[in-house]
């Protein structure tokens, strides 16, 4: 047995499951009225809460969404045409025979009449405030208007201008709500056939509960209620029983009638349309098991014999076909045609009408523009039937300029739909080509490229066109075609000498103005030489050059004379035992040389613990130093990162994919000093290709790192160096494999508003794999959280994630790291003081949401505050809280290491200087043994 649920919410959810059995059609004399049906599909596009919904005379349906303030207008075959938007909470709507729109609103409590346009016209009555609740209008075969006001409780009656003449119904305190009365009418409709108004309400009734509101439908003749003289205004009969099953009605929030007089109500509780009699037996339900209903409210039925049914919350309006339906399907919807002033009309054109409903469409096209031309005599189409449809159009007597107009399909029931024409007139044509010459250079055999020509109509008309070369040694590709088009033009200089070469390319419309057009043509062939030097530490070294010629060479010296100008990438092979130089590229200048240097470096034993990488402390007396501290406290190297005071600012990433960590300096917070950003690998090799100056600002830059696209390589994090008048403006900056050097990935995110720099980190806040930017404002304890949009190469953006205020009370911001303390899988954001006299040297870690997890105090610094950063130094799987103090000048550079609970687990002396001083960790390993 087949069984279908029916879901009602309220306080919650309460789910009513009944068997396909209480809707079963049961075999009687009223059974075989039942009309047979079939679900033809939905109207669904930009829909998402459907209410009440109307048809016009040519079956346009107009949908009413309360919760979007709207109403959306569809063709006949569902393709959403219009909107009236603007509406406040429209909760009922009609279209009258002259196509006006009459919406209710329970928020204005009025009901707005526009044309056809959906131009304003007026509102009944007084206007706002006439109704308390319009749930349901109508509209009588003289233009009479009928509104249901639910908490009134009654009829009101208008004319068609919208002056007020009379109401009926009211509330009664009798139960059940005897017949005139009305409990909350909800739906209303006219039978035109029959001169009647058909009411459905919420019939107040009684059980051995209690009182409750039940259903019912009154069916009133039009010509007792337009009589004066008929009073009190009673209904001829009326019909309903509450409960579930056959022809028992939960919730009537929408009623529709045939022409042989059935009464459809739909029900938003049991989510189906019963069905009845003109007496009010019941015939029937409709419903599709496979895509039921869901909240049914507003009913229409077309003269087509197509039932269409709001399904709130299904977003959907969904049509069924009541045999015998009429449907028809109209494509394309809109032709367009060119033609020539005073030319041949265009070719004719077809659009075709399907018919997808039952019995023989019968069909006419008509059109209100003289210039369109129709075949005399429209062919029916038989079911599933397609009827062609000739639309040619006549250019005798049109000038030049563009016309509109359009073709109305109509079936036999009204059924219409639109196709749009528009046509193009144009006048004589006249020739341009663009540019006015062609010049070529080939340095060295270069390949002198292609360049185009671009053929236009600057009259108008059609302009076909030919061209012509006048040199065998420049050929087109494109010799003749109709304007707009394009020649691309290509010297072959397989076999010209050196020297300059004189041609031109002809360009010819007949009829046309401005025609010939002779483009100029010239080429160049130069040969330019200089001087390929290569100088490596390694005789067993072997390299490859490309560029604007190709060699291979090995050894510590090797050069080559007379190599063609232009630009050259060398690589270097493996060598065993030994770490390659990187890729470089180089510009030869004609009669210049170029000098290669490729330093072989011993081979590293990679540790899972990662180094400490230590930058003087930011003082004037300080020089930008940097030293490596390995996870066995060992010392690695020691150099100058910067030309510049106030120390060095540290960070470490893999920034070209080798496995390694470069590591990555800035000049600390000096007056003078730039944002210039160095990158060097594990031994202090400045890789000099990947050097960039971040921004315009002064006070030196802080920078951190982070791979945000996935391709395997850390990006450089640039926030704006921390001194008065810098803004909090971040960058970030990638390498590219291809130029073997750093580009902007377009990013400028002003992170916070006041303007003294701005920290930066980043952290992986969400536990996805990818890590968020996250900043520190320069002036405060405010805490951002970005994630980062790299979709688009070149416009990288960001977007906020959250923020949260550290409680420091001291000036110049917060420092900040990020990293994975717990092994949770999800960073947390570790914070210090910023650089005050009186800030100490607590450390303060935060999940994402601010939440504070961990405090201590770093016990490297009792002023001036703490630098703080995050890595795994002893390969446990978390990351260790690294801290220095600083750059007060009683604070050396002494590094204290710490666990997720604030244990200190090791401390190690750097450098030789004070001021405390700046941290990060990378993956750098330890040299090998020769």
């Amino acid at each position: 047995m087949k069984h279908i649920v029916i879901h009602m919410t309220r306080q919650g959810a309460i789910m009513i499951a009944a068997v396909l059995l209480l809707f079963s059609v049961f075999v009687t004399s009223a059974a075989a009225a039942m009309p047979e049906y079939e679900r033809l599909g939905a109207v669904t596009e930009s829909l998402n809460a459907p209410a009440a919904i109307a048809l016009d005379a040519y079956e346009n349906l107009y949908v009413a969404e309360p919760v979007n303030n709207r109403v959306l207008i569809y063709s006949p075959g569902g393709e959403h045409i219009d909107i009236l938007p603007g509406l406040s909470n429209p909760i009922s709507i009609a279209v009258d025979a002259d196509g006006r729109v009459l919406v209710g609103s329970s928020d204005r409590k009025n009901v707005e009449v526009y044309d056809a346009e959906l131009n304003f016209l007026f509102k009944l009555g007084v206007g706002n405030g006439e109704f308390e609740k319009p749930s349901a209008i109508a509209v009588d075969a003289d233009g009479n208007i009928y509104v249901a006001d639910s908490d009134y409780n009654d009829i009101n009656v208008y004319d068609p201008d919208g002056t007020y003449s009379f109401s009926f119904g009211g509330p009664s305190a009798a139960v059940p709500t005897p017949d005139g009365r009305f409990n909350y009418p909800t739906a209303i409709t006219i039978d035109r056939a029959r001169g009647e108004l058909i009411v459905a309400d919420l019939q107040l009734i009684k059980s051995w509960s209690g009182t409750y509101r039940g259903a019912r439908v009154q069916v009133f003749s039009l010509s007792d209620l337009l009589n004066p003289a008929i009073d009190p205004k009673l209904p001829d009969r009326s019909f309903g029983e509450y409960g579930t099953g056959t022809g028992k009605m939960l919730k009537p929030k929408g009623v529709a009638v045939d022409e042989a007089g059935r009464i459809y109500v739909t029900d938003s509780a049991q989510g189906v349309a019963h069905v009845f009699d003109g007496d009010g037996a019941s015939l029937g339900t409709i419903y599709d098991l496979a895509v039921p209903m869901r909240t049914p409210l507003g009913i229409a039925l077309g003269r087509s014999n197509r039932l269409f049914i709001a399904s709130l919350n299904a977003t959907r309006v969904d049509i069924y076909g009541l045999q015998p339906y009429e449907q028809m399907q109209v494509e394309p919807l809109s032709l367009a045609f060119q033609g020539q002033e005073g030319a041949e009309a265009p070719a004719a054109q077809s659009v075709y009408i399907t018919n997808t409903g039952t019995g023989t469409l019968n069909w006419s096209a008509s059109t209100g523009s003289t210039w369109i031309t129709l075949p005399e005599e429209a062919v029916p189409a038989g079911p599933a039937e397609t009827a062609g449809l000739e639309v040619g159009v006549n250019l005798a007597g049109l000038a030049a300029g563009s016309y509109t107009a359009a073709v109305q399909v109509v079936g036999e029931s009204g059924i219409t739909e639109t196709v749009q024409i528009s046509l193009e007139v144009t006048a004589s044509p006249e020739l341009s080509v663009t540019p006015l010459s062609l010049e070529f250079v080939s340095i060295n055999g270069s390949d002198p490229g292609t360049k185009s020509l671009s053929v236009q109509n600057t009259g108008t008309g059609t302009l076909n066109w030919s061209a012509e070369s006048g040199s065998i040694w420049l050929s087109i590709d494109n010799t003749a075609g109709t304007a707009p088009d394009t020649i691309n033009a290509s010297p072959d200089i397989s076999t010209l000498a050196e020297g300059t070469y004189l041609s031109s390319i002809t360009v010819t419309a007949a009829a046309a103005a401005g025609s010939p057009v002779v483009v100029p043509v010239t080429l160049e062939i130069i040969e330019q030489k200089g001087t390929i030097n290569v100088v490596t530490n390694l005789e067993r070294a072997v390299f490859t050059i490309n560029g604007a010629a190709s060699y291979t060479g090995s050894g510590t010296l090797w050069t080559k004379t007379d190599a063609p100008a232009g630009t050259y990438a060398i690589v270097y092979a493996e060598a065993p035992g030994y770490i390659k130089p990187g890729a470089s590229a180089q510009t030869l200048a004609p009669e210049g040389s170029i000098t290669f240097s490729g330093l072989y470096r011993k081979e590293y034993q990679l540790t899972p613990m990662q180094s400490i990488i230590v930058g003087a402390g930011a003082n004037r007396h300080n020089p930008g130093t940097v030293e490596i501290i390995h996870p066995d406290a060992s010392k690695g190297v020691e150099f100058t990162a910067h030309a510049y005071n106030y120390g060095a600012q540290v960070a470490a990433g893999d920034i070209n994919a080798d496995g390694v960590d470069e590591i990555i300096t800035a000049p600390g917070a000096g007056p003078g000093n730039p944002a210039e950003i160095n990158i060097f690998d594990a031994l202090g090799n400045r890789l000099d290709n990947l050097s960039i100056t971040a921004n315009q600002y002064g006070y030196g830059a802080n920078i951190a790192s982070a791979d945000f696209d996935g391709d395997g390589r850390d990006e450089v994090i640039v926030g704006a160096g921390t001194g008065p008048g810098n803004p909090a403006e971040v960058k970030i900056f990638t390498y590219d494999p291809i130029l073997q050097q750093m580009v902007d990935s377009g990013l400028e995110l002003l992170a916070h508003d006041p303007a003294y720099g701005v920290r930066v980190a980043a952290a992986d806040i969400d536990g996805d794999g990818t890590k968020e930017l996250v900043t520190a404002s320069g002036a405060s304890g405010e805490v951002r959280m970005w994630s980062i949009d790299t979709s688009e190469a070149g416009q990288w953006s960001a977007e906020f994630e959250g923020e949260f205020i550290v409680q420091s009370r001291r000036g110049y911001s917060v420092t900040i790291a990020g990293g994975d303390i717990n092994g949770d899988g999800i960073d947390e954001i570790i914070t210090g003081p910023g650089p005050h006299k009186k800030a100490r040297d607590r450390v303060e870690v935060f999940e994402s949401d601010g939440t504070s997890i961990l405090k201590f105090r770093a016990r490297v610094s009792k002023r001036y505050g703490v630098e703080v950063a995050a890595g795994d130094i002893n390969a446990d799987g978390k990351a260790e809280i690294i801290t220095a103090g600083g750059p007060h000048k009683n604070s050396r550079a002494r590094i204290k290491v710490y666990d997720m609970y604030g244990r200190r687990i090791a401390r190690y002396k750097a450098m030789k200087l004070k001021y405390g001083a700046n941290v990060a960790a990378g993956s750098l390993g330890f040299e090998a043994a020769e």
